[in-house]
């Protein structure tokens, strides 16, 4: 323990010491936190031009066919319209209900989903503020026993919704 105590011991200890605090005091006040802290030529300067655009990289392989059983479009007199799939046939019995066979699928136990099909209904062209709903309904009686039941309204602001034969897209997957 006596070397401990030597005059040159403690002069090295206390400089250590006072060079740990300078490195510590220098890091804190410093640090670069942001780009404000450095001068604007020298950020001017760090910036380069663009290089040259790289190569195209390449073709991602072909998905796999759709699972959809049925999709498509149906028209405000129920007919399917052109590049629909799975439909086996569409009947519109009353205004706003239209009934939809999918053969295979069962109604009330597999999923549907049917959307507004915005480009030729009520809501475009002297209509505003006029809304179309699409809804896919329960089996209720409107539709034989095992057809999907898809049900289309005209909502006019200030006035009541009422049952309108809309075209809408339809999907069972």
């Amino acid at each position: 323990m006596k070397s401990l105590r030597h005059p040159a011991t403690i002069l090295a200890g206390l400089a250590l010491l006072v060079s740990l605090a300078g490195t510590g005091l220098a890091a804190h006040r410093y640090l670069v936190t942001s780009t404000s802290q450095i001068s604007p030529k020298v950020l001017k300067a760090l910036r380069g031009n663009a290089g040259p655009r790289g190569p195209q990289g390449v073709h991602g392989h072909q998905g796999a066919a759709g699972s959809a059983r049925a999709w498509g479009s149906i028209d405000t007199a129920g007919s399917v319209m052109a590049g629909s799939t799975g439909i086996a046939s569409v009947t519109n019995p009353v205004a706003g209900v239209y009934c939809i066979n999918v053969p295979g699928a069962v109604s009330g136990f597999d999923v549907a989903f049917a959307g507004g099909e915005s480009t030729n209904d009520s809501t475009v062209d002297g209509f505003p503020g006029v809304t179309t709903v699409v809804e896919v309904a329960l089996p209720n009686g409107s539709c034989p026993g095992g057809q999907f039941t898809v049900k289309t309204f005209r909502v006019v602001p200030g006035a009541s919704t009422s049952a309108y034969d809309e075209p809408f897209f339809f999907m069972v997957p």
